[in-house]
C-alpha cells in the first residue's frame, strides 16, 4: 500500500501548473483565428447538485444550429492521467484557457467533450482521456470535507464512495470515477491512516474504510470501467 508515500506534493507537476498553448479555437484544427468566447454555460453550471456530470438540455437551445463536430480521433488534445490537458507540443501553459477546457467538460452517449458557441455555430470536440475527465483539485477539510473539481464544481465527500486503485485514491459519484490530484492527496492525507493492510479515512469522528480496487492493468478498459466500492 503505497498511496500515502506517493501524496507528496510536487508543484512542477500540479494540474494548475499544466498551462497552456494557443486558444480553444486554434486547438479546434484552426477553425478561427479570434479569441475564444464561451456562451454555452460550463459544465460545471448545466449540472444539478447531486452530479458531475453534464445536464445536456442547455445545449438542446443549440438544436437549430450548425455545428463543427470533430472526433475523438482526430481532436489534437486530450486529457491526461494527472488531469492536465495536452498536444503534441505538450502541457498547455495558460491558465486561461485551461480553466475554459475543464468548464466546459460534458459528456453524452459518444463520450466526453468541450463546446462553445462562435458565431452562431456550435463547435463540439470530444477528447480522448488516460484515466478519467475528472480530478480533486482541492480539498477543504471542516466538519465536512468539500472538494473542488477541475470543472470548478464543489462536492460534498461521502468516504463510503472512495477506493484505491494502483496506488491512486479515487471517488465514485453518479457513475463518474473522480481521481484526486496530487495536491488534493497531499490535503486529504491528513486525515488518511494506514491500519494493517488497508486505509482508513477519519470524518467526523467516524472511521471509513477505504478499499482497494482491482489493478487496471487487470480492470476493463479504464475510460469505460468504474468500481463500485460495497
Amino acid at each position: 500500500m503505497g498511496i500515502l508515500k506517493t501524496a507528496s506534493f510536487c508543484s512542477a507537476r500540479l494540474p494548475g501548473s499544466c498551462r497552456t498553448h494557443p486558444g480553444f479555437s486554434n486547438l479546434l484544427s484552426g477553425l478561427s483565428p479570434k479569441p475564444p468566447q464561451l456562451s454555452i454555460k460550463p459544465a460545471h453550471a448545466w449540472n444539478d447538485e447531486s452530479s458531475c456530470s453534464a445536464n445536456n438540455d442547455d445545449l438542446k437551445l443549440t438544436t437549430n444550429m450548425k455545428e463543427i463536430v470533430i472526433k475523438k480521433e482526430d481532436a489534437v488534445f486530450w486529457m491526461d492521467q494527472s488531469g492536465c490537458w495536452r498536444n503534441s507540443s505538450g502541457k498547455f501553459r495558460k491558465k486561461k484557457v485551461i480553466d475554459l477546457f475543464h468548464q466546459s467538460i460534458a459528456k453524452d452517449d459518444d463520450g466526453y467533450f468541450i463546446a462553445q458557441v462562435r458565431d452562431g455555430i456550435l463547435e463540439k470536440v470530444y477528447f480522448r482521456v488516460e484515466d478519467t475527465a475528472f480530478f480533486v483539485f482541492e480539498v477543504l477539510i471542516n466538519d465536512d470535507i468539500i472538494l473542488t473539481l477541475n470543472t470548478g464544481k464543489l462536492l460534498a465527500l461521502d468516504p463510503g464512495n472512495l477506493y484505491v486503485r494502483d496506488d491512486h485514491l479515487y471517488l465514485d459519484h453518479e457513475n463518474e470515477r473522480i481521481k484526486f490530484s496530487e495536491r488534493a492527496m497531499m490535503q486529504i492525507s491528513s486525515i488518511i491512516e494506514e491500519e494493517g493492510d488497508h486505509l482508513v479515512i477519519y470524518v467526523r469522528g467516524n472511521a471509513f474504510p477505504i478499499p482497494e480496487a482491482p489493478s487496471s492493468a487487470t480492470a476493463q478498459e479504464t475510460t469505460d470501467h468504474f468500481y463500485q466500492p460495497s
